[in-house]
């Protein structure tokens, strides 16, 4: 898993990839690696969306017309740590939801396929909605 969090224009603004790629990130993302085994992708990734980190992000942001800030400032952000058993509990919740939206994710993905196919033959009237 891979967290990404972006560190020009609209800094603060955090991702989660489950299934990353084998590929270069942007330069205006900074991809973040775990390094305290206390937490957890999951844990970190809902961390940095929540409103105190995004207050302290964006009051470190540097620059007038194009806002951005740099790794050190990312990783030098308050982080709660709570105690294990807690983040136990968290990943306990977390982990069937996020499994639910990456489901729904790839599901939505194989629907705009099939409308992408399907919507040019209706308008042209090479597929009727009866046929389908």
């Amino acid at each position: 898993m891979d967290i990404v969090i972006s560190r020009i224009g609209d800094i603060g603004k955090v991702a989660i990839v489950e299934n990353p790629p084998l590929s270069v990130f942007a330069s205006y993302l900074i991809r973040l690696k775990i390094k305290n085994h206390k937490l957890t992708p999951y844990y970190l990734y809902y961390w940095l969306k929540a409103p105190d980190y995004q207050k302290y992000i964006q009051g470190a942001a540097e620059g007038s017309t194009r806002p951005n800030t740099n790794a050190e400032v990312i990783k030098a952000g308050p982080i709660l740590i709570p105690p294990s058993s807690l983040i136990e509990k968290f990943e306990e919740v977390v982990f069937p939801i996020r499994s639910k939206i990456i489901l729904n994710q790839k599901q939505i993905m194989v629907l705009r396929k099939i409308r992408d196919a399907l919507l040019p033959k209706l308008v042209f009237g090479k597929l009727r909605v009866e046929e389908i």
